[in-house]
C-alpha cells in the first residue's frame, strides 16, 4: 500500500459537503494539490471541470488533481440514527425514535422527536458528525491522503 499524502483539509468543510452535494445538487472536488474543496453547481460551474467535448489528456490531468466527493447516501444517515437509538437509556424515548425512522421525512421526524430530550438531541449531533468525520477520514484514506490541519 502507498503511503499517505498530508493534506490540509478542513475535515468540517469536507463532511458537509459529503452531507449536503446531494441536497444541494451540487458536485464538489477535493483539490490533491492544495486541499480545497470546489463546488460546481449549475448556478456556478466551475471552469476547470472539463465537458464531453474535453480532449482525454484534459480529463486525465483534471482527474490526477481533482478527486469528486462521495455523496452520503440516505442509507448511511439511516444506519447512524438506528446506530445511535440504540445507545439510548431511555426505553419510551428508544422506541418512540424506532416508530418515526422509517420512510421519507424520517431525519425530520427523528429531530423532533429528540426536540423534547434536549441531552440527547445535543448527542445525536455529536454521534452525528463523528460517524460522518470517520467517514470523511476513510474516503480521504481511500485515496492515500492523510489529512492535516489547513
Amino acid at each position: 500500500m502507498a503511503a499517505s499524502t498530508p493534506l490540509p483539509v478542513d475535515l468540517d468543510d469536507l463532511t458537509l459537503m459529503m452531507d449536503l452535494s446531494a441536497e444541494l445538487e451540487v458536485s464538489a472536488y477535493l483539490d490533491r494539490q492544495t486541499g480545497e474543496i470546489l463546488l460546481d453547481s449549475p448556478d456556478t460551474p466551475l471552469d476547470i471541470v472539463p465537458d464531453e467535448e474535453a480532449p482525454e489528456q484534459a480529463v486525465q490531468e483534471f482527474t490526477a488533481r481533482y478527486l469528486k466527493l462521495p455523496i452520503q447516501s440516505s442509507q448511511q444517515g439511516d444506519q447512524d440514527m438506528a446506530d445511535f437509538i440504540e445507545t439510548i437509556q431511555d426505553e419510551q424515548l428508544r422506541e418512540r425514535l424506532r416508530a418515526v425512522i422509517h420512510g421519507r421525512g424520517a431525519f425530520s421526524r427523528f429531530k423532533d422527536a429528540l426536540s423534547t430530550h434536549p441531552e440527547e438531541r445535543a448527542r445525536w449531533f455529536r454521534f452525528k458528525d463523528q460517524h460522518e468525520r470517520e467517514r470523511a477520514l476513510q474516503w480521504l484514506a481511500s485515496h492515500n491522503i492523510m489529512a492535516t490541519a489547513p
